[in-house]
């Protein structure tokens, strides 16, 4: 739920980032997952009894890495909508509390993103209200992944939210005949990844995007790194993910990212779980767009 975050989720190849809507005591929406600013930021009080300006006057001090951003403010939606225009993502945003719903999408639209987002909520009346006002916003109702949630989804035209175990490929049948999307949550590991895939979900949410217990190896400077890792990508010959290292490779080469962006964003990652799937070398994958790496660093 910061800026710096949403960015390391595009520089990591990522579609699109979820994020948590609050509303501030004076109409505004920002970005935090919980009701009050305590756990989150080195302030106290519930964000619907904060006015926005009291609230940018906090600092985030929770986080992964956070040391590593001083003076790291709560992001309003604004500066969320702006950061995925930037970084060409797709927002994932859950409602957790808000009271005007006209004003929130009246929002979007401003933005340009009432078209290119997806709205996700547990309050079903919300998505109700939401879906009266516009027909043709994406909407997923978190819930339970049972027949009955996803025929009362066919019949408001939402989209379906579920925790990734309970998915199953019948039942993700089941809700592609009734036409309804199904997004599934949180996923941490490229194994639970690939067994979701074989299943059909239409949409994965991560919560992790290094999956730093699953590393085989990563490269976090791609100047001073290139050579090296191409040593221990060629001499690693019973790795064989290729389909996963061209598509984060190409990522990287896609965003032009530099030294100084991969520094703090970026890491090219072979995860062991994956060994097995493809029959090439990963070194073809590395060799294939490695030229075009080392003129961008």
């Amino acid at each position: 739920n910061t800026l710096p975050a949403f960015i390391c989720a595009s520089e990591y190849g990522y579609d699109g980032i979820e994020c948590d809507i609050q509303e501030t005591a004076d109409g505004h929406f920002v970005v935090l997952h919980d009701e009050t600013v305590d756990r989150t930021t080195n302030g106290t009080g519930k964000v619907s009894e904060l006015t926005l300006e009291q609230i940018k006057q906090l600092n985030v001090d929770t986080g992964n890495n956070i040391s590593s951003y001083s003076n790291l403010k709560v992001p309003t939606i604004q500066e969320m909508f702006n950061t995925c225009k930037i970084y060409n993502l797709i927002p994932l945003i859950e409602i957790k509390t808000i009271t005007n719903v006209n004003n929130f999408l009246n929002v979007i639209s401003e933005c340009g993103f009432i078209n290119d987002c997806i709205i996700i909520s547990f309050n079903n009346l919300v998505l109700e209200e939401i879906r009266r006002i516009n027909k043709y916003i994406k909407l997923q109702f978190l819930t339970g992944f049972t027949k009955e949630n996803i025929d009362y989804c066919e019949s408001k035209g939402f989209g379906i939210d579920v925790l990734n175990s309970e998915i199953t490929a019948d039942l993700v049948n089941y809700a592609h005949s009734k036409n309804v999307l199904v997004n599934c949550y949180t996923v941490l590991t490229y194994k639970v990844y690939n067994n979701l895939l074989n299943t059909g979900v239409d949409f994965i949410t991560a919560d992790d995007v290094q999956n730093r217990n699953s590393l085989a190896y990563k490269i976090t400077d791609l100047n001073n790194s290139l050579t090296s890792a191409t040593d221990v990508i060629e001499n690693s010959i019973d790795i064989t993910t290729h389909e996963f290292a061209v598509n984060q490779l190409n990522r990287l080469r896609d965003k032009k990212c530099t030294v100084e962006h991969s520094a703090l964003y970026t890491e090219t990652l072979i995860d062991f779980e994956r060994i097995g799937d493809h029959g090439l070398n990963i070194a073809v994958a590395f060799n294939e767009i490695k030229d075009d790496l080392t003129k961008m660093a």
